[in-house]
């Protein structure tokens, strides 16, 4: 068996070693169910194969787990969980590439901090929705050198260091809407040359400066909906050449210089 879907059940608990046998295990969808696995530390124990673990919309887990302890997994599913971060398994897990996290309210209390996700080097997908994250240290999304998809949406973010993305030049995709972010930095966004999509919707901007977009040549979908801003410059989006798709509604837009 490589692929197994539990999803959408009502699983309560799994006892230590039902899985153990399931060693050519590769995709285990446990998400949607009623999981307590805080005394459940051996759960996924013997589990080599395990590439793909869904645990999210379950009710709670202990952290620092065990549970995780020897997994080599590549995409790690956690939203809705109840699940405390860093974890120390987690932290080391080299090979993953997509890990989500949103809508546990006790990850980083204390903001996002520098060393948080270092140790995973391969990662290029990470969601952190609606964590109540109010800061990120600067140094801390720029080592993540790999990632490609970053979304931080639904957070209480205010202001943003302007070196916070100058390590992220393989970055396609960054959301960070649905925030509280009333002023950008004018070189936020200097060394993310290769963004695609950039969604700043439902936050508090009054104004944006005119070289903020100016190295994103490769800009295809920005989204400043439901902000506040009044005046655009005529400029803004003189280099944004291969833009397709431009929101700005929601806006209090009286001109454009």
């Amino acid at each position: 068996l490589r692929s197994l879907n539990l999803s959408n059940n009502a699983i309560e608990s799994i006892s230590d070693n039902v899985l153990k046998p399931l060693t050519k295990l590769r995709d285990l969808d446990l998400s949607s169910n009623s999981l307590n696995l805080q005394s459940a530390e051996g759960v996924f124990s013997g589990l080599t194969s395990l590439r793909s673990l869904d645990l999210s919309n379950n009710i709670k887990f202990p952290s620092p787990s065990k549970m995780f302890k020897g997994l080599n997994l590549k995409h790690l599913l956690l939203s809705t969980s109840n699940f405390a971060f860093p974890d120390r398994y987690i932290l080391h897990m080299s090979n993953l590439t997509f890990l989500d996290l949103s809508n546990n309210i006790d990850v980083f209390e204390s903001g996002f901090m520098g060393n948080s996700l270092s140790k995973c080097v391969d990662l290029i997908h990470l969601k952190m929705v609606g964590i109540k994250l109010s800061s990120i240290e600067a140094s801390s999304i720029r080592l993540i050198r790999k990632i490609r998809i970053l979304n931080l949406s639904g957070n209480l973010l205010e202001k943003l260091d302007q070196d916070v993305f100058n390590g992220n030049s393989q970055l396609l995709d960054l959301d960070l809407s649905s925030n509280k972010i009333d002023r950008l930095p004018p070189v936020l966004f200097r060394k993310t040359v290769e963004l695609v999509v950039l969604n700043l919707s439902n936050n508090k901007l009054s104004m944006v400066q005119p070289i903020l977009f100016a190295n994103l040549t490769k800009l295809q979908v920005l989204d400043l909906s439901n902000n506040r801003l009044e005046v655009l410059s005529d400029t803004l989006f003189a280099k944004n050449v291969q833009l397709t798709t431009l929101k700005l509604n929601g806006n209090k837009i009286k001109s454009v210089r």
